[in-house]
């Protein structure tokens, strides 16, 4: 199981939310508030063009479709296959385990090329792979302290970089689902298919309507987002995660009000605590379903009185339901939201 990259204030000095593995840089310097709606220079005609946009903080042109993509993650691949762009990638990362879309499994070694499985790839491996545009679910897959290419390197080799808006340092802890919309729409005017990133954002937004819609009249169950590995337990307080409950029509019982998630969307907490907040639903984050049994074994073992255990209402989210800039976040949605019926 891959620990996580991001700052904590635990005394282990890391969250063991290996669920969202790569969500928020060690120690980088804050890179802006998000993604801003990309401006087209040609008015969003149906083919790509020079446009500009701000992505964390930094403007940036794009001035002709990419031509060799490398996601890194397979929720950022699966986005462009669903666009029709599946032949534009060359290279997807941090696969933890994950199947890649259909249409990119039939290219694996045939022009595609899987870089890495439970950790960004290393600066050699990336810059290797000679990509033109390097998607990113966070900011810190660019982090130079671990040994990964960094945004300046990569421009140099001729790679331009998109982080997803909900990953951007300064957005983190405030992240939307809906975040992943404007991801979209930038990949639209990117590679010229604003048509079919229209289409897609629509299809998103239904489905979010479709939960709204499910959950109204209704009372909001008491719901904790956590992550158990061994006998450590993340809570989920902030971010695109917490947006995620509330989209579903849950009531979180961690929230950004809460000191432990004022300016970090994860923290680990005790089983009392978990206790004392007597959720009658937990959503799990898991790894394939080893770590799901495990899981599930802890808090039978630890918290049979919890509603949400003696009830037996859990809900299991894939760990790349929860990455900023995936199609599993509105996935993730709907599960949860059905699962309150």
């Amino acid at each position: 199981m891959t620990p996580p990259r991001m700052t904590s204030r635990t005394p282990s000095a890391r969250v063991r939310f290996a669920g969202v593995a790569a969500l928020a840089a060690l120690s980088l310097a804050a890179c802006g508030q998000g993604v801003s709606a990309p401006k087209a220079s040609d008015g969003g005609s149906a083919s790509a063009a020079s446009f500009s946009t701000t992505n964390c903080g930094s403007p940036t042109q794009y001035k002709a479709k990419p031509q060799r993509v490398v996601a890194l993650s397979v929720g950022q691949a699966e986005i462009l296959t669903r666009l029709g762009l599946a032949d534009s990638i060359v290279g997807v990362a941090q696969l933890n385990g994950q199947e890649l879309p259909r249409e990119l499994k039939e290219r694996e070694g045939k022009g595609l090329q899987v870089l890495s499985q439970d950790s960004p790839p290393s600066r050699e491996t990336l810059l290797k792979a000679q990509p033109d545009l390097v998607l990113s679910p966070t900011t810190y897959e660019f982090s130079a302290d671990q040994g990964f290419a960094t945004k300046e390197q990569l421009s140099k080799g001729g790679a331009q970089t998109y982080v997803a808006a909900a990953g951007c340092f300064d957005r983190r802890a405030k992240a939307k689902v809906r975040d992943l919309f404007t991801d979209i729409a930038a990949y639209g005017e990117i590679f010229g298919k604003q048509k079919e990133a229209q289409q897609l954002v629509e299809q998103g937004e239904k489905t979010l309507a479709e939960a709204k819609k499910r959950s109204e009249g209704k009372t909001k169950p008491r719901t904790a987002q956590l992550f158990i590995d061994g006998d450590h337990i993340t809570a989920i307080g902030a971010g695109v995660e917490h947006d995620l409950l509330l989209e579903a029509g849950a009531q979180p019982v961690f929230s950004p009000k809460d000191k432990e998630f004022s300016s970090f969307f994860a923290a680990e907490v005790s089983k009392e605590a978990v206790a004392a907040k007597a959720p009658e639903v937990i959503v799990l984050t898991a790894s394939g379903k080893a770590q799901e049994k495990k899981a599930r074994d802890y808090l039978k073992a630890n918290l049979p009185d919890v509603p949400a255990v003696k009830n037996n209402r859990i809900v299991v989210l894939d760990s790349n339901q929860v990455l900023p800039g995936t199609w599993g976040l509105v996935e993730g949605v709907e599960k949860v939201s059905e699962a309150m019926e």
